[in-house]
């Protein structure tokens, strides 16, 4: 989620069609936003979270240290492939509204779906078996269900985007965005508890929660292709986008490409190891991502309070009280419900709970970046991180080995928040 450069879209290389973004033209229906809205969606998200972190140490327990490796080697992949696929058209369909329709918008992005999304899932399902190597049989089959989830989530992130940007954030909406964990954590319990929990089990439950909860929010939003896409339509939302696609790449190498790196790099046990520690560090981003929500169609609309001079401070207060509640109980709270075996999560999660900090409060600065038109300063922003990022990912996991990729993960984080600053004041 992010924005431009000292002057304009143009000048940083984001879609100079991104005019319309701002209030200029027309009325919104969003109502403008108060503080009190702001913890509305982020309590859905933190709660439906937190029932997901449930689910860790019952996993941990019945699939050890090798078993939670190759399900993370499984599930992060299929989670970035499905957001890069994105190709930030939701964005773009989203901040098109006031010109185009709704159907035109979520039968454009069908289209893309079709002729890029399906391509590119077919050359990953050629690719698997290469990805997935060195684990089990399984994990490969899985993967390759859950590639059509990742061709179903653009629609379903277009349809869910333009619901926000008509009548903003809602704790139904938020709800609907986070189902498929919920869904994941029940049955995930319920499989334990009948003696059921298996890699096998464990993978189908969350591919196929995932692709339900797409399915069923196509459903309730009346959002399957039912027109003709205009090729035309088509090729707008694909470059008024591509600044908000620069800037999905990047938050998936600052936010899970380091995992993606291990899979390839550490044995399965520390990978696990590593992916405890990640999920622990993320248990504010919900709240972020709540705030966030609130402050893009805010942002857009341009009515009344900008409410993000009060959510960037919030989020920024609110993350580090976390983290740091989360710093001090992690040496008890982590071997107590994951095992003594993940000890070492708990030095992983020191490292990485200051980028943490800094990211949640870079998504809030980045979605008033969104909203308002000028997603080029996010993407210079997160885009020089992700890139200091990719480059020293390799030297640090050869250095340091997981210890290495979170210690490099929080300071590209860092990097991220302090390049908005920076471009913001240019």
């Amino acid at each position: 989620m992010n924005a431009a450069s000292p002057t304009s879209p143009a000048a940083t290389g984001a879609p100079t069609a991104s005019a319309p973004t701002g209030a200029s033209t027309g009325a919104s229906t969003v109502r403008p936003a108060r503080v009190a809205t702001l913890f509305g969606p982020g309590a859905v998200e933190m709660i439906v979270f937190a029932c997901s972190l449930l689910t860790g140490p019952i996993l941990s327990r019945a699939l050890d240290d090798d078993g939670r490796g190759s399900l993370a080697a499984v599930l992060v992949p299929t989670q970035l492939v499905g957001w890069a696929l994105a190709l930030g058209v939701p964005y773009a369909s989203a901040m098109m509204t006031r010109r185009v329709e709704r159907r035109a918008l979520l039968d454009g992005a069908w289209g893309i779906a079709i002729l890029i999304g399906i391509p590119a899932a077919g050359v990953l399902y050629a690719t698997a078996p290469w990805l997935l190597a060195d684990h089990p049989a399984v994990a490969l089959d899985w993967y390759r269900i859950g590639l059509i989830g990742t061709v179903l989530s653009m629609p379903a992130a277009t349809a869910m985007q333009l619901r926000l940007m008509a009548s903003g954030a809602t704790w139904g909406l938020s709800a609907a965005k986070s189902a498929h964990l919920l869904a994941n954590s029940v049955l995930v319990t319920v499989l334990a508890v009948i003696g059921r929990l298996t890699l096998s089990t464990a993978l189908a439950s969350w591919l196929l929660c995932y692709l339900a909860s797409r399915i069923v929010v196509l459903l309730a939003m009346d959002a399957f292709v039912r027109g003709r896409p205009q090729l035309q339509l088509m090729g707008r939302q694909l470059v008024l986008g591509r600044a908000q696609a620069v800037v999905t790449i990047a938050n998936i190498s600052l936010g899970r490409i380091d995992q993606v790196f291990l899979a390839f790099a550490v044995p399965s046990a520390e990978l696990g190891r590593y992916a405890v520690a990640a999920t622990a560090a993320q248990v504010s981003l919900p709240l972020a991502r709540g705030f966030a929500d609130v402050v893009l169609p805010d942002a857009f609309a341009r009515d009344g309070e900008d409410i993000s001079r009060r959510a960037i401070p919030l989020v920024l207060a609110c993350s580090t009280l976390i983290g740091a509640a989360s710093a001090v109980a992690a040496p008890f709270v982590i071997p107590a419900l994951f095992g003594a075996q993940f000890a070492g999560s708990v030095q992983l999660l020191w490292l990485l709970i200051p980028g943490q900090v800094a990211f949640n409060t870079a998504w809030v600065i980045s979605a008033k970046h969104l909203g308002a038109g000028t997603p080029g300063v996010a993407a210079r922003a997160i885009g020089g991180a992700a890139l200091l990022n990719a480059v020293a990912l390799p030297f640090g996991v050869g250095a340091f080995g997981a210890a290495g990729a979170a210690a490099l993960t929080s300071v590209c984080q860092a990097v991220y928040l302090a390049g908005l600053w920076w471009g913001a004041r240019r």
